[in-house]
C-alpha cells in the first residue's frame, strides 16, 4: 500500500486528523531545511510536502514566493531534491512525502525521469498545480502506474462535474481541497461555505480530503480539520521560521498538532 494511504487509514483507525506540513526545498538554507524533514515527523506532521522552486508560482502568495527566492538563490535543482529525499529516506521510512509545484521544471527533468526519480527516491506522490488533467493525462498515468500518487487540487469554484472528472479513477494519495480562492497565505475560509463544498467532493472522491491555504493557527486546524480528513499548513510555517527559526517552526507545528488532538 502506498505510504500515504497507509498514514490516512492509519489516522481513521485511531480517531485522528492528519497534519500535513509544507515547506519549500532548502528553506531556510539546506542544513535547516535537512533537520526540518528529520523532525517533523516527530513534531506531529503525518506527511510533508515538499515544495519544489519555480520562479513564477502563480499560486503562491508572498511568504512561499520569498521562500522559492531563497531557495533558488541556493540553487536548489530537482537533482538535489531527489538527493535529499533518498538521504532522508535511509532514517524515515514511514512518512509520506509529495513533492509540489509547477509543471516547468518537470518538463525541463524529463517526465519519464522525473517519476522515475520519484519512484527510486521514496517520494509517495506530486501535486503540479498548473498541469490539468488534459494535459497531463499520459504523465498522470504514467506516475500512477509507477506508484506515484498524483494528488489533485479541487478549488471553491470547482463544479461537481469538474469534481469528478478530476478525482475519478484515482486511487492513491489524497485530494486537496483549496479552501480559498487566491493564492497561499491570503484571507481565511469561510467555514460553512468549506463545509458545505467539501461535503460534495466527499460524494466525487473516493480518497481522503486535505484542506489547505489560509490556516494560521490550531483553532482554524481544528475547524477546517472538522471539514475533512486532514489539514495542510505552509505558509504559516514558514512565517515561524522566517521570524525564529527551524525550532519556531518546530514548535508552531506542535501546537498545530496538540490543537487537532483538542489538547
Amino acid at each position: 500500500m502506498n505510504r500515504i494511504n497507509q498514514r490516512f487509514a492509519e489516522l481513521s483507525s485511531a480517531g485522528r486528523k492528519g497534519l500535513i506540513a509544507f515547506c519549500t526545498a532548502n528553506f531556510p538554507d539546506k542544513q535547516g531545511f535537512a533537520q526540518l524533514l528529520d523532525e517533523l515527523p516527530g513534531a506531529g506532521a503525518d506527511l510533508i510536502e515538499v515544495g519544489m522552486p519555480f520562479s513564477d508560482p502563480i499560486a503562491d502568495g508572498p511568504t512561499i514566493q520569498r521562500s522559492n527566492k531563497v531557495s533558488l538563490a541556493a540553487r536548489t535543482r530537482l537533482v538535489d531534491i531527489f538527493s535529499l529525499t533518498t538521504e532522508w529516506r535511509r532514517t524515515n521510512q514511514h512518512t509520506p512525502l509529495v513533492l509540489m509545484g509547477y509543471y516547468n521544471p518537470v518538463l525541463q527533468f524529463g517526465e519519464d525521469a522525473f517519476i522515475e526519480e520519484c519512484r527510486q527516491a521514496g517520494v509517495d506522490g506530486v501535486i503540479l498545480v498548473d498541469l490539468p488533467p488534459e494535459e497531463g493525462a499520459d504523465f498522470f498515468a504514467r506516475a500512477e502506474s509507477a506508484g506515484v500518487a498524483v494528488i489533485r487540487l479541487v478549488t471553491p469554484t470547482t463544479g461537481s462535474e469538474r469534481m469528478r472528472l478530476l478525482c475519478g479513477g484515482l486511487t492513491r494519495g489524497f485530494v486537496y481541497y483549496v479552501a480559498v480562492t487566491g493564492v497561499t497565505g491570503g484571507k481565511k475560509a469561510e467555514q460553512g461555505k468549506v463545509m458545505a463544498h467539501m461535503a460534495e467532493l466527499r460524494r466525487a472522491a473516493n480518497l481522503p480530503l486535505a484542506v489547505g491555504f489560509g490556516i494560521t493557527g490550531p483553532e482554524e486546524a481544528r475547524s477546517m480539520a472538522s471539514a475533512g480528513d486532514a489539514i495542510v499548513v505552509g505558509s504559516a510555517l514558514i512565517r515561524a521560521i522566517e521570524e525564529g527559526g527551524v525550532q519556531q517552526g518546530l514548535t508552531f507545528i506542535r501546537r498545530l498538532r496538540e490543537g487537532l488532538d483538542g489538547a
